[in-house]
């Protein structure tokens, strides 16, 4: 922070030689800051101390979008999550077709293209997964696998490693398993 202009901290209180609220005290500079923390205690001071949100550990996925987004809408500098578009425009079979967000399923990589399965069809675009998977909400779509990216709000079921679609069976990579259930809520 004393060589770069930061916009965005999460931070814990409780921290070993210099507790939270202190660092927060000698910053030169005020960033947008969330606090996270397993305990309530802190709350009150962190907010006299002008925090932007205060996060309880276990962190619930959804708080944390609403705290990222009040951050960023204070910052005045990124668009709200609710001003993402909601289509893009690929090109398929030569043809430039919409697609409305919500109709995506899910994304499967083949190889210097990407097949996009919607609740209508199947669209073959190319591209790659990576800025395919950059041009998406990060919200609602997940990579559960090296060669597959799912929206989430679709996802019915979980069998195993796998999430079943009317026609496919997506897998899920073991190492991305773990977030895929934390970002779902697994109860």
């Amino acid at each position: 922070m004393k060589t770069e202009n930061i916009d965005l901290v999460f931070l814990d209180v409780e921290m070993p030689k210099l507790d939270g609220l202190a660092f927060i005290k000698q910053l030169p500079y005020q960033p947008e800051i969330i606090i996270v923390s397993s305990k309530r205690d802190y709350a009150f001071e962190s907010f006299e101390l002008n925090v932007t949100d205060y996060l309880q550990k276990p962190i619930d996925y959804h708080r944390f979008l609403i705290a990222a987004e009040k951050a960023f809408l204070k910052k005045g500098n990124l668009s709200s999550i609710s001003e993402q578009p909601d289509h893009i425009f690929v090109k398929s079979d030569s043809i430039l077709v919409r697609l409305n967000l919500n109709d995506i399923l899910f994304i499967e990589a083949m190889g210097d293209y990407v097949r996009i399965f919607t609740t209508k069809q199947k669209h073959m675009v190319l591209s790659t997964m990576k800025s395919f998977e950059e041009k998406l909400p990060k919200y609602n779509f997940f990579r559960v696998h090296k060669s597959f990216i799912v929206d989430l709000d679709k996802v019915e079921a979980i069998a195993g490693n796998s999430i079943p679609f009317e026609k496919k069976m997506v897998p899920i990579s073991k190492a991305i398993k773990p977030m895929l259930l934390e970002r779902i809520n697994l109860m």
